[in-house]
């Protein structure tokens, strides 16, 4: 355990990713226990992965663009350099280096929009929807089961679900169901940072986005393409912000323009890279496709570190309590869930949460 309080608790670390033991040889021999089904496929899906790697590792010469093309497609971060990762970080678009449901909701919107081309747009039948499933875990299993992509693929394969089976679909119940069935699997997730903010992102978007839109009357392209995905960021953040504060001690402040360069840019990198799979023994186009990406790459990264270099781009901070944290997310939960209240009411029970956890705060420092 750690020495001192408040230090870093390797042991309750890997607990939490149900490693107990550890120990040192200088001549060992590993061989493989009969395996069960979760663990061949997981062996699977990362041999798979590896191979992802190795196939970008061949063809991309400049490190950032393997870096950045490997961490989207497959969730390999383990080469990524310090600099590139504060860039995306103090931006505020660092999920979208971490294979998560951004990037699983991408894949299955890419195949639902081929099934509509390939139907002429017509009404698909109901059995599409468990198909869809198909590609969905496949991606999963490139990204090697990673728990995010899991967690996305579950929620999907939930809804689609019910879909086919024409129940009422309601999206919170689907977040809660998807969350019962992996803590029952994998109980230590709920202490994942990733879980939090995952479930916390997914459950802003579906609330704070909806009351957020309700208010806002203008219609066309301009609330499809600016509007919809702006509100959609700003809810994904005002849900997390109190959490990242306490983790991570940083604020993005200029996360909405980043978020708007990064995610349509980001998009299209992925997609890029799914045809440049495909195409890798083609010597001419997949040549033109790996410049087409090194290209994109780097002006992805130019604009971020421009908006990263802005004054006040970003706030860091030395401590942040967690009694700021329940603070905070107390007065979302106020804002948004007290409508039905005139504005007076709202303020006054705004104030009294505050006053009521800086004296609390107060009271314990003392």
């Amino acid at each position: 355990g750690p020495l001192r309080p408040g230090e870093f608790d390797k042991q309750a670390y890997y607990q939490k990713k149900n490693i107990f033991f550890e120990c040192y040889s200088a001549n060992a021999k590993v061989s493989d226990s009969e395996p069960d089904l979760l663990s061949w496929g997981r062996k699977k899906a990362f041999n798979w992965k590896q191979g992802i790697v190795s196939t970008f590792r061949r063809r991309f010469n400049d490190n950032v663009t393997f870096d950045i093309i490997t961490a989207l497609t497959c969730g390999y971060k383990q080469e990524i350099d310090e600099s590139t990762l504060k860039t995306f970080s103090r931006s505020g678009v660092i999920h979208v280096l971490c294979v998560s449901g951004l990037h699983t909701g991408l894949v299955f919107l890419m195949f639902t929009g081929l099934v509509k081309v390939v139907l002429f747009f017509r009404r698909p039948p109901r059995l599409i929807w468990l198909i869809l499933l198909i590609p969905v875990w496949l991606y999963a299993m490139m990204t090697g089961l990673s728990d995010s992509v899991v967690r996305a693929s579950m929620m999907i394969s939930l809804y689609n679900i019910a879909k086919f089976s024409r129940n009422d679909i309601s999206p919170l119940n689907i977040i809660a169901l998807s969350a019962l069935l992996i803590i029952s699997v994998s109980p230590h997730q709920i202490l994942s940072v990733g879980f939090q903010l995952s479930y916390l992102a997914v459950t802003g978007i579906i609330i704070i986005n909806r009351l957020i839109l309700k208010d806002l009357k203008s219609g066309g392209w301009f609330r499809k393409w600016i509007i919809e995905p702006s509100v959609m960021s700003i809810s994904a953040q005002i849900a997390t912000t109190p959490l990242t504060l306490y983790l991570f001690k940083l604020v993005p402040v200029l996360f909405l323009p980043a978020n708007l360069i990064a995610i349509p840019i980001t998009t299209a990198l992925l997609y890029l890279s799914f045809t440049f799979l495909l195409i890798d023994s083609v010597p001419i186009i997949s040549d033109m496709f790996a410049m087409l990406i090194e290209y994109i790459v780097t002006g992805l990264v130019s604009a971020l570190q421009f908006i990263e270099s802005m004054p006040g781009s970003h706030i860091e901070l030395d401590e942040v309590d967690w009694k700021v944290t329940l603070i905070l997310y107390s007065v979302i939960i106020i804002i948004f869930f007290q409508r039905n209240k005139s504005l007076h009411s709202v303020i006054r029970w705004v104030v009294s949460i505050i006053i009521v956890g800086l004296t609390v705060i107060q009271h314990v420092s003392i």
